[in-house]
């Protein structure tokens, strides 16, 4: 093609982009009752300088009356609009030249209305293609296109200051939704499922229904006839949300701030009763808790049931139950599940908390990684050890024994302490005995801080003469079944 073809065609571009503009402005001023047009008008007669003189006189007007228009992009946004997309791929330029558009109007809570039932009405528009031989990242274009058709409407208002404070929590909480879909399509939908249904399902499509439902309850929203279906199934959904959402946030707020009491009897760790509240405005049914108890490795090694099944009414308190563990764990986190039911919906909804106060079990109790206070930590002094007679059974045995203190220098008084010997030859590699004492029974008194206590333990297997030979032996010292020492026995 001849440089001059080229040139001409783009002239011609020109002229028709040009005539399309006037057509425009002409229809916005008689809609607004101008009394400055010049009609009729003969297009023919007129040279390109005249028309695009005309074009800006019109703007002109348009401009004294409020609306905005730029003819520096009218060439452009035509030419965008002539090229072509694979399915599912979003117009730039489009969504650009939208974002000036819209932007040009002054913002008020006013506007904020108009433009969230126009945003709504711009994304039904191009929702419900079918998507079945969409490729995975047409599918990403095309879904992103969706929520942008929203965004170009309500950007703008993220620094906006609503006189209506309510009215602004509702906006911000629905960009926020919108925000979230599109981190969703566009980070995870890929590479995380559980992820993507997060920032998609949980932190956007759900909260969007349920401002709308709030927003259009409290101000009302201006949807055409052609989309009022699709905004009903979206109230529905939003009368839904905002029973599930409230008692989601408070259930997460109470688990995230619990601090349980701890008690450690045995060998097992117990975690005392304490009472949930529902602090929603909704009941919470078939309401399930567990507490969870995560290795080094993040691995589940034991859980157990708080609460089970229980329906709760709005402000009401249930107590959990006493559970218990006798694994040793790094942290700690808690699983729930509940049903929200209405006359459109029922569905169940499941999460995980991790605690801001953790707790770990190592055989001592540590919160947040010190050692918890009103425990007691137990500690052996003063261990001597050897082979002597001694009497039980009936007979007389040249044993191998342990004689120590067991000191509290804990926090906490002991209730029970239990102390078990495994004595082992380590010349054949056998266990040679295994005895318990019980130092502190369920009948004594507990052992107080800073206190001590003396405990003797004889194996019962031994010669019946001393021949002056022995075995070696080794002591493996459990207290409470947590190892405290290994000795020799001399």
């Amino acid at each position: 093609m001849k440089s001059t073809d080229y040139e001409g065609k783009r002239t011609m571009k020109k002229v028709v982009s040009v005539l399309m503009t006037i057509i425009l402005l002409i229809s916005l001023i008689v809609s607004a009752n101008a009394e400055r047009i010049r009609v009729p008008i003969d297009f023919k007669s007129m040279s390109n300088e005249e028309l695009w003189a005309l074009a800006e006189e019109l703007s002109a007007v348009l401009t004294e009356r409020g609306y905005s228009y730029n003819l520096k992009d009218t060439e452009n946004s035509t030419e965008s609009k002539e090229k072509q997309n694979e399915p599912g791929e979003e117009n730039k330029d489009e969504i650009a030249t939208g974002i000036m558009d819209e932007g040009a109007k002054e913002l008020s809570d006013e506007s904020f209305l108009e433009d969230l039932s126009a945003a709504l009405s711009a994304r039904w528009t191009s929702s419900g293609k079918d998507t079945t031989l969409y490729s995975d990242k047409q599918f990403v274009k095309y879904m992103t296109q969706l929520v942008n058709s929203e965004l170009v409407y309500l950007n703008k208002y993220t620094e906006y200051t609503f006189i209506d404070e309510k009215l602004g929590e509702y906006a911000r909480a629905y960009i926020t939704a919108l925000q979230s879909q599109l981190v969703g399509i566009t980070e995870y939908y890929t590479t995380d499922e559980k992820m993507y249904n997060e920032y998609w399902y949980s932190n956007g499509y759900y909260p969007r229904a349920r401002y709308i439902y709030l927003i259009n309850k409290a101000y009302g929203l201006n949807i055409s006839d052609a989309y009022m279906d699709i905004f009903k199934d979206m109230v529905a959904r939003g009368i839904f949300s905002d029973i599930m959402i409230p008692n989601e946030l408070a259930l997460k707020s109470e688990l995230s701030k619990l601090d349980p009491e701890f008690s450690t009897e045995g060998k097992y760790l117990y975690v005392l009763p304490f009472n949930f509240t529902n602090s929603s405005s909704s009941e919470i049914t078939s309401l399930t808790v567990k507490v969870n108890f995560i290795n080094d490795k993040d691995v589940i090694i034991d859980s157990d049931n708080l609460i089970s099944y229980e329906n709760i009414e709005s402000g009401k308190t249930v107590s959990t139950r006493k559970v218990n563990t006798s694994d040793h764990f790094d942290h700690i986190t808690y699983s729930y599940s509940f049903d929200v039911q209405t006359s459109s919906f029922r569905d169940t909804f499941e999460g995980t908390v991790i605690p801001d106060i953790q707790y770990s079990w190592d055989g001592t109790l540590k919160k947040n990684g010190e050692l918890a206070t009103g425990q007691p930590v137990l500690d052996i002094d003063n261990l001597i050890s050897g082979w002597d007679y001694n009497s039980s059974w009936s007979q007389t045995l040249y044993v191998p024994y342990l004689k120590f203190d067991v000191r509290n220098i804990g926090t906490g008084d002991a209730n029970k302490i239990t102390v078990r010997c495994v004595f082992t030859n380590t010349e054949t590699k056998q266990i040679w005995d295994e005895e318990t004492s019980y130092v502190v029974g369920s009948s004594d008194s507990p052992l107080k801080v800073g206190y001590s206590k003396k405990a003797f333990v004889y194996a019962s297997v031994g010669y019946k003469t001393n021949l002056g030979i022995t075995p070696k032996l080794t002591v493996d010292i459990f207290i409470n079944e947590q190892l405290a020492d290994t000795v020799i026995i001399k």
